[in-house]
């Protein structure tokens, strides 16, 4: 009889002194047309009616350029929330 087997195993590791490896960080530098930019998206994003606030879409940013379907969704929202408050 033949048997095979796979075992995993940690390699032994010692770990170097870490606590006083120099960390250097950027000063994250924003600019007034960066928040500016910031809150235009924020203000497409939703629509603020005397009667209530609606978020017109959520979503995850990852880049700095709003999709083209994100906008649509944005949009078409938008425009459902005028008829709906035209009709009350």
């Amino acid at each position: 009889i033949t048997f095979s087997m796979t075992l995993d195993v940690q390699p032994e590791f010692d770990l170097p002194k870490y606590k006083k490896i120099p960390v250097t960080f950027e000063d994250p530098a924003v600019t007034e047309d960066q928040v500016s930019a910031h809150i235009d998206r924020l203000r497409k994003a939703f629509a603020k009616f005397e009667e209530a606030l609606y978020v017109l879409h959520s979503f995850q940013k990852k880049t700095n350029k709003t999709s083209q379907g994100d906008k649509d969704i944005a949009k078409r929202r938008y425009g459902a929330v005028l008829i709906e408050r035209k009709t009350k």
